[in-house]
């Protein structure tokens, strides 16, 4: 009888073991789904003034070839 007890109880230890497993992998895939969204929301930021950026880079290059064209 004690030879089935040991058997129940390493067959708990194992589904306990499985249960932690599945459930440290899925906090692990939640952060990084978290992780995730808040980069992409940060690289739509980024793209945006990048694109602002560049215009006003634009700008500057048309302001300084008006310049360079008064002077001359």
């Amino acid at each position: 009888m004690s030879i089935k007890l040991k058997s129940k109880s390493r067959k708990k230890k194992k589904n306990t073991g499985l249960a932690a497993l599945i459930v440290i992998v899925v906090l692990l895939l939640a952060g990084m789904g978290v992780a995730i969204h808040n980069l992409s929301d940060k690289s739509a930021v980024y793209a945006s003034r990048e694109a602002e950026l560049e215009s006003l880079i634009a700008a500057e290059k048309d302001r300084a070839l008006q310049t360079d064209a008064e002077i001359y």
